[in-house]
């Protein structure tokens, strides 16, 4: 059973991941929260997905990590199990022309993701402890 992985088959949770989904939810505000899901795939358990969207609207984490959720939520976070091959669907076009299927794919495909890594700081980081806590460029490396 797993919260968050690299693809989107899932199975029931039993109630010791169920209490494991609700305790995660509820520390929103660690970005290392967010780093560990992004890790595992970005895709989330939907029993997990819907403890995570009442905790935003129950108890909302800092702006910085609000955006972060929400780009996560919303599917445009770059994930292991969103890899598209323009080759194939390009050998696909020639044979079968531009049918609905592919036009989803090519939507799909060009569809703006973000992909999140740590960052590197130097040991003399510029800022307070709290301000550098706070952005979202210094919480994570977007591309």
């Amino acid at each position: 059973m797993l919260l968050a992985s690299g693809s989107r088959s899932w199975n029931g949770l039993d109630e010791a991941m169920k209490h494991m989904a609700r305790w995660l939810a509820r520390h929103l505000g660690n970005s290392e929260l967010f780093l560990w899901v992004i890790a595992r795939g970005g895709n989330l358990h939907p029993q997990f997905e819907w403890e995570l969207r009442r905790r935003l609207k129950d108890d909302p984490p800092s702006p910085s990590l609000q955006v972060l959720w929400a780009l996560l939520l919303s599917g445009r976070v770059k994930s292991r199990s969103k890899h598209h091959d323009l080759y194939s669907w390009s050998d696909r076009l020639k044979a079968q022309g531009l049918t609905p299927t592919l036009r989803f794919e090519l939507n799909s495909a060009l569809a703006p993701v973000v992909k999140f890594s740590r960052p590197y700081r130097w040991p003399s980081a510029e800022g307070t402890p709290e301000e550098r806590k706070t952005s979202v460029s210094t919480l994570f490396n977007g591309k």
